[in-house]
């Protein structure tokens, strides 16, 4: 490399180093000016877009391009210093050992200039090749989901004996396909939070479609329950539940960012029937429930972001309401032991109860609600003076 003298000499040095401060000036000023007063980070600047880091912040992102700035800068300024000082050794002393050693400097200096040139092109070339990718794969995983929809609709023909002994031909949905899209929908939500909020709407869409309607015009058609057991739910129902009671932490806290972004996004299961489901150990946040029938459902979980709105708890098992975020103008069965102590004070009045406030809530010198029933009601009586309830 030539000697400190020829770079410390005044002639060439001064100006060119006054214009490589001014290049680094400008460039740290640009930088910070974009980041104050440039669109949100979630908006990338322009400057951003053409060097490929629209995924990096902007504070980071701009700072790189600084450094990038500056180190061009004092490349640029070497290449011209170089090459200035080889041009005039050529010119002083044409056999000197110095012009020599410029010459295998000058290489150098331009090779890093354009590698440092080049660096935008290559980072925006990899940002087009990571968005490509990515397109990709969400066009992947939208086919997938597609794939899984058409498959809950899925239906079968089936021959059966009528009592006049002829064979007749009934289509029915076909349980063993829809079970597994609703398996597949599950495992693509977990592996992508990003469709998550949708996947989740789909199977509360599924359930609601799919379940008994429990009123169809008003509440005093209610029909009585059928009998308490499990198998009066369809598999791919609960199977259904299943899938949304399995979710993880990670699912549900994506699920409350969407909402706070978007308040409209909510899940809700109304006007069904869903004798003997199981929703033990179960996660039910963000689920609201509302006109549904719980007969022989076993609700024992954590109930703490989960709604009930008139709905029909009277004859479920493991419930624990005082828990639950919001129990309103329900059916309750008061002196059954999993619902003791179940709600707050403040909501026994805007429920349906059958005992008393010493079956409910520990808290004293509450006054019994008028419209709560006394033990011994049969159930229907008790039905239907809450469905009359409903409606005054």
């Amino acid at each position: 490399m030539p000697s400190q003298a020829y770079w410390l000499d005044s002639s060439f040095t001064i100006p060119y180093s006054a214009i490589a401060l001014a290049l680094l000036v400008l460039t740290v000023v640009v930088a910070i000016f974009d980041v104050q007063s440039g669109p949100p980070i979630t908006n990338p600047s322009n400057i951003q877009k053409r060097f490929g880091l629209i995924t990096w912040s902007r504070e980071s992102a701009h700072f790189i391009i600084a450094l990038w700035g500056c180190a061009l800068s004092l490349l640029l300024i070497a290449f011209v210093l170089t090459g200035a000082q080889l041009i005039r050794e050529i010119f002083a002393n044409p056999a000197a050992e110095v012009i020599r050693q410029l010459a295998i400097a000058l290489p150098a200096v331009t090779a890093a200039s354009a590698g440092l040139i080049a660096l935008p092109i290559t980072l925006n070339r990899l940002h087009l090749t990571q968005r490509q990718t990515q397109a990709e794969e969400e066009g992947l995983i939208t086919d997938r989901i597609n794939a899984a929809v058409l498959g809950l609709g899925a239906e079968k023909t089936v021959k059966f004996e009528d009592p006049d002994r002829k064979i007749v031909e009934r289509t029915v949905a076909n349980i063993e396909v829809r079970i597994g899209s609703l398996l597949a929908l599950g495992r693509l939500a977990r592996n992508n939070l990003d469709v998550h909020v949708q996947v989740m709407q789909i199977l509360v869409s599924y359930i609601n479609a799919n379940a008994i309607v429990l009123r169809s015009v008003s509440p005093t058609t209610r029909s009585s329950p059928a009998p308490f057991t499990s198998s009066n739910i369809r598999l791919d129902l609960q199977t259904a539940f299943d899938v949304i009671g399995d979710r993880t932490a990670d699912q549900v806290e994506q699920e409350n960012i969407e909402s706070a972004e978007k308040p409209s996004t909510a899940f809700v299961i109304r006007n069904a029937l869903l004798i003997g489901v199981n929703l033990d150990d179960k996660n039910l946040s963000n689920l609201k429930f509302v006109d549904c029938d719980f007969s022989g459902a076993n609700i024992g979980t954590d109930l703490s972001d989960t709604e009930f709105f008139q709905c029909d708890l009277f004859h479920a098992s493991g419930i624990f309401l005082g828990k639950a975020k919001v129990v309103g103008k329900c059916l309750i069965n008061g002196s059954s032991t999993q619902l003791k102590y179940a709600l707050n004070p403040d909501e026994l009045v805007n429920n349906f109860v059958l005992g008393t406030i010493a079956n409910v809530s520990l808290a004293v010198n509450l006054e019994q609600p008028s419209h709560w029933m006394h033990e011994g009601t049969p159930y229907t009586v008790l039905k239907d003076e809450w469905e009359a309830w409903l409606l005054a």
